[in-house]
């Protein structure tokens, strides 16, 4: 045994060299990606087509400011844990071609993905006690990724394309709104004080249980929809070149509320009758 204390303590300047190395890294990346948003803001917050249209030398430059913002964002989320390394590298997919398309739809991903990984990490130690198949500090993996991000991802893509893209930019948002409403109604409604009722009986369930909302949730998957709607009438209007529609007015904002609430509503759904 106390060649094992030794050993241990032999560890310990390797441990403390290893943490200053992590927290050097993710203060490395947070200048990286504020770096790289203030690049984005630099270039006038315009949408920032794939097919390149206004010249060679802009498009790969802007490219190559997306594709610079994304690997800031995939880094950080790896060094702070939330992302495993396959999760980082579709991270960075997601990111590029998202930031690619424009500034707005880069906004909507990053709000999304910042409090998605802040509300998973809260409290914790509480939710461990409460969810069975709770996951301490709720690494993502490239499956988890690309199914929370790859329809709005793929939407994002294909956007020029379609001569209608206000109906592709609806899609693309109301996406987030209904995964931002989830993600924030299971993270904050597990956390409830009072016991949440299964929405196919309507009879109280211990929390944790699939399929089960509480008030509580329920706020917060109308906050997420509705932070989602913020953030891309903000970005939109920010952005050079948009006319006012209904996904740039502040129409967008109830719209987002109401897909939050949705799909938080769906899945509980789903939980209860498929899980």
């Amino acid at each position: 045994s106390l060649a094992k204390a030794k050993s241990v303590l032999g560890d310990l300047p390797k441990i403390d060299e290893n943490q200053r190395r992590q927290q050097l890294v993710g203060k490395v990346m947070n200048a990286f990606l504020l770096a790289g948003f203030a690049g984005v803001l630099a270039l006038g917050l315009g949408v920032f087509p794939l097919d390149g249209g206004g010249g060679g030398g802009g498009h790969i430059s802007r490219q190559a400011l997306a594709f610079a913002l994304a690997l800031g964002i995939g880094t950080r989320g790896y060094s702070k844990g939330s992302l495993s390394l396959s999760g980082c590298l579709a991270a960075v997919l997601v990111g590029w071609i998202t930031f690619a398309r424009s500034f707005a739809f880069g906004s909507v991903l990053l709000f999304f993905f910042f409090s998605g990984s802040y509300l998973t990490k809260l409290r914790q130690d509480e939710k461990e006690k409460v969810e069975k198949d709770f996951k301490k500090d709720g690494q993502r993996d490239w499956l988890q990724v690309l199914a929370n991000g790859g329809i709005p991802t793929l939407v994002a893509l294909l956007a020029p394309h379609f001569p209608n893209s206000v109906q592709m930019t609806g899609a693309f948002v109301g996406y987030y709104s209904c995964c931002c409403g989830d993600t924030w109604s299971s993270e904050i409604g597990v956390l409830s004080s009072k016991d949440p009722i299964l929405i196919t009986t309507l009879k109280p369930v211990r929390r944790g249980t699939n399929g089960g909302v509480s008030s509580l949730g329920l706020i917060a998957s109308v906050a997420g929809g509705a932070g989602i709607g913020i953030v891309y009438f903000l970005a939109s209007n920010l952005s050079k070149g948009l006319q006012l529609t209904a996904v740039t007015s502040p129409l967008v904002i109830p719209l987002c509320l109401a897909a939050g609430l949705l799909g938080s509503l769906i899945d509980s759904l789903l939980g209860a009758t498929l899980q």
